[in-house]
């Protein structure tokens, strides 16, 4: 495979202690809107910036492209370590098969601006508690196709291995969809791992500036701060 720069997007956070104490929010390669250190700690989390060691936060946000091996394993090992993990597609590309095996999604949808089916204004799928946001819009987003869903199961015979998905993938949940219908925000559990995973980029400057991205974030982040239901033995 032809070896591509490392440009993901990490944002790695600590929950909250037990004893409600606040833990530092970690951003690696890229920074957040300023605008966010105050939703941060909202939830008691602290941004700083890390060095790209750091990978023992259990809150990880990674945004980029992930046909190189090394980010596919990052995103898997965070996935096996039980943490929860936001993953964007800010740029377009084939993803690595060690990470769409561990994906709540069949990503051949988000190898090129080619297979997008338009609409960039973003809303609440019903039902889902997200429905009631101030309007939002994005400058790029990808199809997002769950396993299972009708167009899906229409293609599944020209999938390769690579798509087929374990049975631990579990509690599909559909956040975001673009105006023409489209998801473009999921979540799901991965085993013990809980993932989010968005069409686009959730720093992308254009959703930054919508009404609704104050409101979306300080959801996503209430979220991603909570304890994570573990599986019982």
């Amino acid at each position: 495979m032809k070896k591509i720069p490392l440009w993901p997007a990490l944002l790695a956070a600590a929950e909250l202690s037990a004893a409600g104490g606040v833990k530092p929010a970690a951003f690696l390669w890229c920074e957040a809107p300023p605008e966010l250190a105050r939703l941060f700690g909202s939830v008691g989390l602290k941004p700083e910036k890390a060095g790209p060691g750091n990978t023992d936060a259990p809150v990880q946000f990674m945004s980029g492209r992930f046909d190189h091996a090394a980010n596919a394993k990052r995103y898997v090992d965070a996935v096996r370590a039980g943490k929860t993990v936001f993953v964007g597609f800010r740029d377009l590309a084939p993803v690595h098969r060690d990470m769409a095996e561990f994906l709540p999604v069949t990503p051949w949808s988000v190898k090129s601006h080619t297979l997008r089916r338009g609409g960039k204004k973003l809303v609440g799928f019903p039902g889902s508690g997200y429905e009631k946001l101030p309007p939002l819009a994005i400058s790029n987003i990808a199809d997002l196709h769950v396993p299972g869903a009708p167009i899906e199961n229409s293609l599944m015979r020209y999938l390769t291995p690579g798509y087929l998905k374990p049975l631990n993938i579990t509690d599909f949940r559909v956040l975001l969809t673009t105006d023409a219908g489209v998801p473009a925000l999921i979540s799901a559990r991965v085993g013990a791992a809980r993932v989010y995973v968005c069409g686009g980029d959730l720093f992308d400057p254009v959703l930054a500036k919508s009404p609704g991205y104050p409101a979306l974030m300080r959801r996503l982040l209430k979220e991603a701060a909570a304890p994570l239901p573990q599986p019982k033995e």
